[in-house]
């Protein structure tokens, strides 16, 4: 995927609506994710800000929350079939099983003055392109678009394509002012899912595949030779380096890479020793930390970085390095980081920071709730996070339907 998260069509982002986030001192981006009745979501309005952790039972739909986030992106690059099929699998199970026929699913994001909606209507495997679609800026409607095709932006008339109506008007040179602000931050938002540790471990990178992390994680390693041979790029490099010796004290001083046809593989050097050790030789747990910290050192300034469940492989101390180190790169690199959990070692990290967990319910909406807002603060500092998280309080799965 491509874009920066600064920037659109040389339109440098003047988001007026940030808000200054408890803790980190730096101004960010303010937005609001809107989901309705999409799969499991039934309503959502959800503003994040900063690092933050999302906790919740199986199958309350914490994974397509984050999964929304990179529709959105999928949708404004290759349209909105094309976001379905690739992001959801397809549209089976596309409306909340509660939901009535005449619900819509909707999808939107509110970014300062900025309200932009998007309806999904399955069709066959997918869903149309014909969608629903409108951008206002306060009581202002920029444009909208319906599922007959009928498009209003002045005496604008865009071919009849599966583009979204906003991306078809910037590439048009349509868009002013603010309106270039959404397009800036779905630009910015990058989700991480599902690491294939084994595809790494086996095969390595392709050499070819050196613009962004894949979503997955499988090109890590020709990302970060990218990194360590381009010298504006080398801080991301370090970053990973760094971060590998704070989880696992020694393992690397430097790596070395070696191509073998098409695909890319490292060694690590450790402090102190001649010769290197394969990454294919290392820990399950050393290669999903690559992987994230990959993931981090690619996200674009001041844009969105999701990651469904960071602590798979983890030993729980490797996963409290992780998140400090994730802490303090989203405090240095401006990022809204989202991180989706059942680690109860990584919410005890977040303690005394109610305000940084948000709990996804079932049986709420909208949803999710602050912690901080679900109970007192008072209350919860009688316990650590993680003890409320064993016990049931934040996100069970036996909580009432």
């Amino acid at each position: 995927m491509e874009g920066d998260g600064g920037t659109a069509g040389g339109h440098t982002s003047n988001l007026t609506d940030a808000t200054e986030v408890a803790g980190y001192g730096l101004l960010m981006p303010a937005f609001t994710l809107h989901v309705r009745n999409l799969f499991a979501l039934r309503e959502i309005r959800w503003s994040p800000e900063g690092a933050c952790v999302l906790v919740g039972a199986n199958g309350s739909g914490k994974t397509t929350l984050l999964l929304t986030l990179k529709a959105l992106r999928f949708a404004f690059d290759r349209g909105l079939p094309a976001a379905v099929t690739n992001v959801f699998g397809g549209s089976h199970g596309l409306r909340n099983r509660d939901a009535d026929e005449d619900e819509p699913v909707e999808i939107g994001i509110d970014l300062g003055s900025l309200s932009w909606r998007l309806k999904l209507t399955p069709r066959g495997p997918t869903v149309d392109y014909l969608a629903d679609e409108v951008l206002r800026d306060g009581d202002e409607v920029v444009y909208s678009k319906d599922s007959l095709g009928n498009f209003v932006h002045g005496d604008f008339r865009p071919s009849s394509d599966q583009r979204l109506g906003l991306r078809a008007l910037h590439d048009a040179d349509r868009l002013k002012g603010s309106a270039l602000d959404l397009v800036a931050f779905f630009r910015s938002i990058t989700v991480f899912h599902d690491p294939d540790l084994w595809t790494l471990r086996s095969q390595g990178s392709r050499t070819t595949d050196n613009r962004h992390v894949h979503s997955r994680g499988v090109n890590a390693i020709t990302m970060l030779r990218r990194w360590h041979q381009e010298r504006p790029s080398r801080f991301k490099y370090d970053f990973v380096v760094n971060g590998l010796n704070a989880a696992f004290p020694g393992l690397v001083e430097d790596i070395d890479f070696s191509e073998a046809g098409q695909s890319l593989h490292a060694q690590f050097y450790a402090p102190g020793h001649e010769l290197p050790t394969p990454l294919s030789s290392e820990a399950n747990g050393v290669l999903a930390m690559l992987i994230l910290l990959c993931e981090l050192a690619d996200g674009n300034e001041g844009g969105v970085v999701a990651i469904d469940e960071p602590e798979n492989s983890l030993h729980p101390f490797a996963i409290r390095r992780f998140w400090s180190t994730a802490s303090q790169w989203a405090r240095i690199r401006k990022l809204t980081l989202l991180l989706a959990t059942h680690s109860s070692s990584l919410l005890d990290e977040l303690n005394g920071l109610p305000e940084q967990i948000h709990v996804l319910r079932t049986n709420q909406r909208p949803g999710p709730e602050r912690l901080d807002e679900l109970f007192d603060r008072g209350w919860l500092a009688n316990f650590r996070n993680g003890e409320l998280h064993v016990d049931g309080e934040l996100g069970s799965n036996d909580e009432a339907p």
